[in-house]
């Protein structure tokens, strides 16, 4: 929800979770008509990321790799993906990891309302809160590095339980 800072909205909505408030209509409108402006970028971020499909997973990577001699020594992994992927597409500079990029842009409620190229966030195993990211395509469907043994490819998006949905743009 975006909506003018009011005491009322305040008090019912958690500030860069369940809302992002503006001091004034104009900035509202403003903001709305970004987030409107930018849905190309949004789109060339996810068809970006189904060019990537196969590409080698490694913890900590940011480096593309198809070489599945290198498999899991070699490749990029879920933050570096949307993090990459967001510099060669937009020139702009995210958060590195998965948990940072969670707190960024602005919220989406449900994954009726996500658009293609939103990022969807996930637990992970042994991780406390947001600990995996992957890109909306739309129809139900992410394209994310997985792991160090299917690297890039297409889930679900309900494959685990989704733990927050950001767009940047």
């Amino acid at each position: 929800m975006m909506a003018e800072r009011t005491k009322e909205h305040q008090a019912m909505f958690e500030e860069n979770k369940e809302a992002i408030f503006f001091s004034s209509n104009e900035e509202l409108l403003e903001k709305c008509k970004y987030y409107l402006e930018h849905e190309k970028e949004r789109k060339k971020i996810a068809e970006a990321g189904l060019q990537k499909i196969g590409y080698n997973y490694a913890f900590g990577g940011l480096t593309w790799c198809n070489d599945t001699t290198k498999k899991g020594s070699v490749g990029i992994d879920c933050s570096g993906f949307t993090y990459i992927l967001t510099k060669e597409i937009t020139g702009k500079t995210i958060p590195r990891t998965a948990a940072a990029q969670s707190q960024g842009g602005i919220s989406i409620n449900s994954l009726a309302d996500a658009k293609a190229g939103d990022f969807i966030f996930y637990g992970r195993n042994g991780v406390t809160g947001v600990g995996h990211v992957g890109i909306y395509l739309g129809n139900g469907k992410i394209v994310h590095a997985s792991n160090p043994n299917d690297g890039v490819k297409i889930s679900n998006a309900t494959y685990k339980q989704i733990l927050a949905i950001r767009r940047y743009w």
